[in-house]
């Protein structure tokens, strides 16, 4: 894999990362199993975090079993962005905030700050599936250039390299 492709391509996977777990903390807990209730903004972007640095790493040092290491994180990578896609539309069609109004006799401000929260993670919700269809397509891209780079018959030296990036 050329370094510079292994380095947008990771740094694109750790900007990923670093989004969806800046944003887990702002997430609400709306009902049992939705993002928040499973901690998936942190654990989703710890995977994509490491799978970009093994992608930079790998760009870098391109021996074997780097390589290899690399091309599997990025293919579970992408079952990962699966996984996010797949959680973040379940929370989007299920976000519902309206419910904290419904004890208050006084309703009627609250439902409209609710309205505003909602959409607010609405809107959250669609960019994290944007940034997980995103994350795909990196991992997908990462995975088949780590691949094609492994079968390649020239190996550069690491030292060099790993010494350069360190």
């Amino acid at each position: 894999m050329q370094m510079c492709v292994a380095s947008v391509l990771g740094v694109m996977q750790i900007l990923v990362g670093l989004v969806n777990i800046g944003l887990g903390p702002g997430r609400t807990h709306v009902r049992p199993g939705d993002v928040a209730a499973l901690w998936a903004a942190y654990w989703l972007g710890a995977v994509f975090v490491v799978s970009g640095v093994f992608t930079i790493v790998s760009g870098t040092c391109r021996a074997p079993c780097l390589t290899g290491f690399g091309t599997v994180l990025n293919l579970l990578g992408a079952l990962f962005s699966i996984t996010g896609l797949v959680l973040y539309s379940l929370d989007l069609s299920h976000v519902s905030v309206v419910w904290m109004c419904d004890r208050r006799a006084d309703s009627d401000p609250c439902r409209h700050v609710a309205a505003i929260a909602q959409r607010a993670l609405s809107w959250m919700d669609i960019s994290l599936l944007v940034l997980m269809l995103l994350q795909l397509c990196v991992n997908i891209s990462a995975a088949v250039l780590s691949f094609m780079s492994r079968t390649d018959k020239v190996q550069a030296p690491c030292s060099a390299d790993l010494h350069a990036l360190l």
